[in-house]
């Protein structure tokens, strides 16, 4: 195992400082843990909904998994953020004004940039057309409204191979970056 001067001086190694064998275990473990968490960068997610609860309570489950959040109100937004923030997944609602989920996903289908982008619809739209529907566009899965918040941030977290990274967590979450409608 080959570590760095700035991570000797982490570990309390490069300036002569004594420590005892348990003591300096621990912080060069604690140094490798941090860099293997630098090397992989935090998952984002757009949540797309036009009711900002909705948008709230998602991004909060989330950023307990750990997952950075983008918030859009409509599809149109979402649109423009996917492609300057490229998330790793999508959540949508289907019922929004100007561009609804359905034409988000048709349009994410339509580019090859876009296309592999993992998509789940959250609606409070029950009719069995239109889960055959997202079906049809690709999609991950269809929840209905009303949702369990810790459900949908487990099956997120899954799809996303970081189910379980809890301890990656920050200790406060940050505010979600929030897009279109002002927080009320």
């Amino acid at each position: 195992m080959e570590i760095t001067g700035n991570e000797a001086a982490t570990a309390g190694l490069a300036n002569g400082t004594a420590r005892s064998p348990a003591k300096h275990l621990f912080d060069v473990a604690r140094t490798l843990t941090r860099r293997g968490k630098r090397e992989r960068a935090p998952r984002r997610v757009l949540i797309v909904d036009d009711d900002p609860a909705i948008r709230m309570l998602c991004a909060f489950n989330l950023q307990l998994e750990g997952l950075v959040v983008v918030e859009a109100a409509d599809g149109r937004l979402a649109l423009e953020h996917v492609r300057s923030e490229r998330p790793d997944l999508v959540v949508t609602d289907v019922k929004m004004p100007g561009l609804d989920g359905f034409e988000l996903a048709e349009a994410l289908q339509r580019d090859e940039r876009t296309r592999e982008i993992p998509l789940i619809f959250l609606s409070g739209e029950t009719e069995p057309a239109a889960a055959e529907r997202a079906r049809a566009l690709g999609a991950l899965a269809y929840l209905t409204k009303p949702f369990d918040p810790p459900a949908l941030a487990s099956l997120v977290a899954g799809e996303l191979g970081c189910a379980g990274e809890l301890e990656q967590a920050p200790a406060t979450l940050p505010a979600p970056v929030a897009h279109g409608h002002p927080a009320a």
